[in-house]
């Protein structure tokens, strides 16, 4: 890495300096103490690890490092030249190893968390006093070089990291649903290499080739780069190339109105269709949206705008050359760094393959994303990857147990599924508490796959869901909820009923109250010392049916969001999270049978928050009215809708509250999980549908409509239309707005929003000509 004149005239002065030091001087290292010529030895004698001992990754490992003695990016000496007296004072060695990776060579790792074993030499087993307890002797340990590593100063460029594929799905979002997105991919070659240490510290991270046959002594790596393995290299490598995305958005910036001339040699591998003969003159945009971020060693970006622009191509190529110069101008060419042996900082192999190429649909981050219009706007797993998922949990539903590592990989598979597909999250309560135990008892005991065991039960269910997701992509409304709900309300439930109220927010229809009376072994369970039915249990319920009931309030589901108020916290924590600690069952149907309802429905993000029971004055008044003097019969549902109105007025843009039954399918499905007796067959006639999904009949019988319908138009619902309520029943329309705009679904995506408007761009090109940078050069 070697800041040319561009990026120190253009960066701000401190980020200049930042990288203009590292650079120069390398970075900073500090692992600690000295180790001990003891430690120093015994590191020696563990030697390379295991994996590094199979000889096709003898070879790898000899091949890559030639490679990189080569271009000078590390140095290899013989044990008898390094080990001479006096030792380098920061010596210290860890292990190597070759992690396997499917499909292409395995990736070397130096292991900088491997502790040093001092286990004591035979003579001091020997005067050893024997042991009478169960355990052994704890062994003594060298801690290892990355525990004793002072973290970098700088973590905010590594922290970024977890909100690059929240920033991709909220760009899919905010751009306008009749646009078409083109996404780019940049891989950098070599990685952290391309940063140096400081000088005398890389004796920090010496590690052992493992022998070839006709060796007759060690051979030690001492690398002057960063290395895959330690701590701080993500934050170090990362500050730089975030530098190279802040010195793309200044090019952009100072070049909106005038395009950018300059060409670069990679051009021709971004633009689709290849660059025209004669290009047209430079149109300056008016509605355009830019996206750009840094995900370690990839630069992601994408251009957004009507698809049928003549300007098209001009502006992808103004994007791609703004990011090319800007990564050669942090990582310059081996031509200008005069660097023997090394390769582009542009991998011109991923560049040859398209990766490089902007087009509306490709897979990052391992997120298969496409950036065509209205319905086409959605994401999925990448085929081969779900494949591969779905063939690992059908493999061990063939065992009656399998091994904890197992378990635990099949757990992080459906995970990472469920960040993309969202109702995956609903077959994974038992997974999780399975998890839990697990790790409380001992990780090398074995998992249960009993036919009676849940986690066999959830694994079985989500089986034809993990086949069907690659048939259905999930679509972005999915994922991603508007700046406010379509539908809000709340629910309350006692040991007689449950009930509610549900109001518009920027999507109307007439506010409605609803209330259902318990059966009576439902209120025997509920009011029983033994509480086999738990009031957070009934609470949870009222939940679902009020998620069953939006579709007959508002007409449609596909990209609907909703909020919700509870006095209750279990149900708040379940219904957020969609999944269940309880020993109860209960919750975990229902987050179940609410999953997959929700993805029949193709429902957006719902939401619900804790409010005090004391003002939850609505759904509480509903739930307890049986109790209360208001029957359940025509003259008391009459008498309680005249209460409700007296008790809670509604401004005259709403005007007045409607009592509405739940339909008798939906209360049906909720109190066949409050007697856990849902019938999981398969209703006739869904399995094939459109969405995908077939839905137990429970589910099903819940449904208005089975037929599809895709998502609106406009789906960025923004500014609220009606009053709003708060759960007291008093109109707050402004702390209102302030709570949904901040509601979890929401603002985790907008924390993460990385869109240059063109707008935002024109301004920052103004500053900087008004305010000419004071780096020095």
């Amino acid at each position: 890495m070697q800041p040319q004149e561009l990026a120190i005239r253009l960066l701000p002065k401190g980020i200049a300096l930042q990288i203009l030091r590292f650079a120069r001087k390398g970075c900073p290292v500090n692992c600690g103490e000295p180790w001990s010529p003891e430690v120093i030895q015994r590191a020696r004698e563990q030697g390379p690890h295991v994996t590094a001992l199979i000889p096709e990754n003898v070879e790898l490992l000899w091949d890559d490092v030639t490679y990189q003695n080569g271009a000078e990016f590390v140095r290899i000496e013989r044990a008898s030249i390094l080990f001479r007296a006096p030792l380098p004072p920061e010596l210290k060695i860890s292990r190597v190893a070759v992690v396997p990776q499917t499909g292409r060579r395995g990736r070397i790792i130096v292991n900088l968390s491997a502790k040093v074993d001092m286990a004591p030499t035979a003579e001091k087993k020997r005067r050893a006093r024997p042991h009478h307890g169960s355990e052994p002797p704890a062994k003594r340990h060298r801690p290892s070089v990355n525990e004793t590593t002072e973290p970098a100063e700088d973590q905010g460029a590594v922290k970024a990291l977890g909100t690059a594929m929240l920033a991709i799905l909220m760009f899919m979002f905010d751009v306008d649903p009749e646009w078409v997105i083109d996404w780019q991919k940049i891989d950098l070659s070599d990685g952290f290499w391309r940063m140096i240490v400081e000088k005398g510290k890389e004796y920090n991270f010496v590690y052992q080739l493992p022998r070839r046959p006709g060796d007759t002594e060690d051979h030690f790596v001492i690398p002057s780069s960063l290395q895959m393995g330690w701590k701080n290299s993500p934050a170090y490598f990362c500050t730089a190339t975030e530098a190279g995305r802040e010195l793309m958005r200044r090019i952009l910036a100072l070049s909106v109105e005038t395009g950018l001339d300059l060409p670069h040699r990679y051009e021709k591998y971004c633009v689709p269709g290849g660059i025209p003969d004669h290009m047209p003159a430079w149109v300056a945009p008016e509605w355009f949206l830019v996206l750009a971020r840094v995900f370690v060693d990839d630069y992601i970006n994408a251009v957004a705008g009507p698809p049928g622009r003549s300007e098209r191509v001009a502006q992808i190529l103004w994007l791609a050359r703004a990011a090319l110069h800007a990564i050669h101008s942090i990582f310059p060419p081996p031509e200008v760094l005069q660097h023997k042996g090394g390769r582009d900082s542009v991998s011109e192999a991923k560049a040859q393959k398209g990766d490089t190429m902007f087009a509306p649909q490709k897979i990052l981050l391992g997120v298969d994303c496409c950036g065509e219009p209205r319905e086409n706007r959605a994401v999925n797993i990448p085929d081969s990857k779900l494949i591969k998922y779905t063939t690992q949990v059908e493999e061990s539903l063939c065992k009656p147990y399998i091994s904890y590592d197992r378990f635990n990989k099949l757990h992080g598979r459906v995970q990472y599924c469920s960040s993309i597909i969202p109702h995956f999250r609903g077959f994974m309560s038992p997974m999780n508490r399975q998890l839990n135990t697990s790790k409380a008892l001992d990780k090398r005991h074995t998992v249960s796959l009993a036919q009676d065991s849940d986690v066999r039960e959830a694994l079985s269910a989500l089986v034809p869901h993990m086949h069907m997701a690659r048939l259905i992509p999930v679509h972005i409304t999915e994922i991603v909820a508007p700046d406010l709900p379509h539908i809000h309300g709340g629910v309350d439930a006692a040991a007689v009923g449950m009930g509610g109220y549900a109001c518009p927010c920027t999507m109307f229809f007439v506010p409605i109250t609803w209330r259902v009376d318990f059966p009576d072994d439902i209120r025997r369970h509920v009011e029983s010392q033994g509480n086999v039915i738990t009031n957070s249990d009934v609470e949870a319920i009222a939940g679902f049916v009020y998620e069953c009931m939006v579709e007959d309030l508002v007409g449609r589901t596909e990209g609907i969001s909703s909020f919700l108020w509870s006095d209750n916290t279990p149900t708040v924590s379940w219904l957020q999270k969609y999944a269940s600690k309880a020993s109860s069952r209960i919750p975990e149907l229902m987050l179940r049978l609410l999953a997959l309802r929700h993805r029949w429905d193709r429902r957006g993000p719902h939401d619900i928050q804790h409010w005090k029971g004391k003002n939850n004055l609505m759904a509480d008044f509903a739930s307890r009215s049986f109790e209360q003097g208001y029957p359940a019969s025509p003259a008391g549902d009459h008498a309680y809708l005249t209460e409700f109105q007296r008790r809670f007025p509604l401004p005259p843009q709403l005007g007045s509250w409607r009592l509405v039954q739940p339909r008798t399918e939906i209360i049906s499905a909720a109190f066949s999980i409050l007697r856990n007796k849902i019938d999981w067959s398969i209703q006739p006639g869904t399995e094939i549908g459109n969405s995908g999904l077939g839905l137990p009949v429970t589910v099903a019988k819940t449904r208005t409509s089975c037929a599809f319908k895709a998502p609106a138009t406009q789906w960025n619902a923004a500014t609220c239309s009606w009053p709003l309520l708060d759960p007291s029943g008093k109109v707050d329309t402004a702390a209102m707005v302030q709570a949904y705009q901040g509601r979890r679904s929401r603002q985790r995506f907008v924390k993460s929003r990385s869109t240059w408007s063109i707008e935002s761009l024109r301004t920052l090109g103004d500053n900087m000509r008004r305010s000419p940078s004071s780096t020095p050069t």
